[in-house]
């Protein structure tokens, strides 16, 4: 892979952003590859500053903060709104060009192996999803899915790399992949996404041999996390 694009909306990250260019940086290392960002935010956010500083080969959309503070308050109209954002993201990365697209959640911290991990298995799909868990403890909720007949989901843990039908806050994806449009879902825009790619005929698969860490609030950035080792 010679050219890898990185990004996702940010807003009111800036107590995490500076580590997360750490943990990308380290992994594009490892991997090979040397990034070109992008990024929707807004330019009067704190964030602003950190990715300037940061990003020398960034594209950024200038998006209204509708997003207020750093609470995770999720509804339907954030989920919308987020469609939208991802959207953006996603249009000014099909205008680069790349190889691949990491869409990387700005309060996940990348383990150093995850991406070259990931890389070697776009060779089998379109897009893959790697291990990093929506809870601050326990295994239950890791970041793919597999959809009940009701459309639920239905997630459990697992270590290998395998055939999903839903991956969600981290997701390396191929040119078929990033070429699939976010669309407005119920359980979130990460949803609608990988319903849609399933339509389009765009194979998901899932890394979970190592684990990165989905760093829920600035408390988590001083405590080790045993499942990801930092």
């Amino acid at each position: 892979m010679n050219d890898l694009v990185v990004g996702c909306p940010v807003a009111h990250r800036d107590w995490v952003l500076g580590l997360w260019f750490d943990h990308v940086e380290r992994a594009c290392e490892v991997a090979g590859v040397k990034p070109r960002y992008v990024f929707a935010v807004d330019l009067n956010d704190p964030c602003w500053p950190i990715i300037r500083d940061r990003a020398a080969n960034v594209t950024v959309m200038s998006v209204p903060n509708m997003k207020g503070d750093d609470r995770r308050v999720w509804d339907q109209t954030r989920y919308r709104y987020m469609t939208d954002l991802r959207n953006l993201v996603l249009r000014a990365t099909r205008d680069l060009e790349p190889d691949a697209f990491l869409s990387i959640d700005s309060d996940i911290l990348l383990h150093q192996d995850h991406l070259a991990l990931m890389i070697n298995d776009l060779s089998s799909y379109d897009a893959v999803g790697g291990k990093c868990y929506m809870t601050t403890t326990g295994t239950k909720y890791p970041s793919w899915a597999r959809l009940g007949r009701d459309g639920q989901l239905l997630r459990s843990d697992a270590s290998g790399s395998f055939r999903v039908e839903v991956i969600m806050a981290l997701k390396l994806m191929g040119p078929n992949a990033f070429a699939v449009d976010y669309e407005s879902d119920p359980q979130g825009e990460d949803v609608g996404w990988s319903k849609a790619c399933t339509r389009a005929g765009v194979r998901l698969g899932w890394n979970g041999q190592v684990c990165s860490k989905h760093a829920l609030g600035p408390h988590m950035l001083n405590s080790v996390d045993v499942r990801v080792g930092f």
